[in-house]
């Protein structure tokens, strides 16, 4: 079917009469993959439902696609990959949507699209975001809790969305982006390198944001912008909580090489805290962590093989149920008042810290502190070629 230009509809006209049939009454869903050359659907009556059922649809791999078919408004489910030529424009306009993946090829070598998520949907994950700016409205109608999406799941990947001295949108066109998901409560931002600086602008219209991940974000360093202009890069005085996020639970950054701060971790409503980024100062993270006493309940700690010292004042932690190490070879001991949390804890995992690993096993410093906790992995060997991080439980929950 290489060679197929246009889908015609499934509805067929009688000869000898003006009533129509419908041949896929019960579809549900729909997938339309390779197809190189496809071009159109035919849409000849656009007040006609061709496929009253469909629910999802799925379109992949068809570069000379332009646009999706107005003629299935019952979808709520859209995937779209592969597909360089459809407009987000005529997107927005889907009634009921309520999850979209779309992947965006080549943006930056196409004219400007626009771009408004539908007030139904509830799931948005976009690729490729670049060279697109949001549909122009009033700024009344922007704000109103009534035309705002519902969205409350958000996944950004490979996309310039952000403020950053790289290329990427004006500042007023990346800001009236982010104006639209003031109802995400879980943010995924994964291989972004326009990502430099705290996004602390973008996530202000974040009101709801309880789960935040940054993953493979090669360039994002954690510094606040507003930082970098009245202190140097240590400077930990500067560290403030951007106000976006005090309801945020659960944080997780990995695999970000750059990364050297995070000026969240003193919020009071965290409880999940991962971090595997090897340049972070792991102790300094720590001490604003718990300078005041923390709800956190899960810690998990991966690559850090210049931590050696855990600060003071570990018994900030009551709350501390999972605890995590992993290849942190310098971190030889626990602070005295994390042992004295240590019977208390559900989970302990420490893999790949020889010392403490002695410490923790039989006739070790700590094993009578540990043999109490229900579920532990101390030195656990995992052949070549599996990840131990994705078998335990603590790192799914994550």
């Amino acid at each position: 079917m290489d060679n197929l230009i246009s889908i015609v509809g499934s509805t067929c006209k009688h000869v000898e009469g003006n009533n129509s049939l419908i041949i896929f009454r019960a579809l549900k869903t729909l997938t339309i993959s390779v197809l190189p050359n496809l071009e159109s659907w035919h849409e000849e009556d656009f007040e006609s439902v061709d496929f009253p059922e469909l629910k999802t649809l799925r379109i992949v791999n068809c570069p000379k696609l332009k646009y999706v078919p107005t003629h299935m408004p019952l979808i709520t489910f859209l995937s779209v990959s592969g597909c360089s030529e459809i407009k987000l424009r005529q997107i927005s306009y889907l009634p009921l949507l309520s999850k979209l993946s779309i992947e965006l090829e080549n943006m930056s070598l196409r004219e400007p699209d626009a771009f408004k998520p539908p007030k139904t949907l509830e799931e948005l994950t976009i690729e490729g975001y670049e060279n697109v700016y949001p549909l122009e409205e009033e700024e009344k109608q922007l704000i109103s809790c009534q035309t705002r999406p519902a969205i409350r799941e958000l996944n950004i990947r490979t996309s310039h969305c952000f403020l950053s001295c790289g290329p990427g949108p004006s500042k007023a066109v990346a800001l009236k982006f982010w104006k639209y998901f003031t109802a995400v409560e879980n943010l995924e931002i994964w291989s972004c390198d326009g990502l430099v600086f705290w996004p602390e602008e973008e996530l202000r219209s974040l009101e709801c944001l309880k789960r935040l991940h940054i993953d493979s974000c090669r360039n994002f360093t954690g510094a606040l912008i507003a930082q970098q202009q009245v202190s140097s890069l240590g400077d930990s005085s500067s560290q403030t909580l951007p106000q976006s996020l005090h309801h945020l639970e659960v944080l997780k950054i990995s695999q970000c090489p750059e990364l050297v701060q995070i000026p969240v971790v003193c919020s009071k409503s965290l409880k999940d805290l991962f971090i595997r980024c090897p340049k972070l100062d792991i102790e300094e993270m720590m001490t604003h962590l718990i300078t005041n006493p923390t709800g956190l309940k899960k810690l998990i700690i991966i690559g850090s093989t210049h931590w050696r010292v855990w600060p003071d004042n570990m018994e900030n932690l009551p709350s501390l149920v999972d605890l995590l190490i992993g290849n942190c070879p310098g971190m030889e001991s626990f602070p005295p008042g994390l042992q004295q949390r240590l019977p208390s804890l559900q989970y302990l995992v420490i893999i790949d810290c020889p010392a403490l690993e002695r410490r923790c096993r039989s006739g070790g410093d700590y094993y009578h502190l540990v043999s109490p906790i229900p579920r532990k992995d101390i030195g656990r060997y995992e052949p070549k070629g599996k990840s131990f991080l994705k078998k335990l439980p603590c790192i799914r929950g994550s």
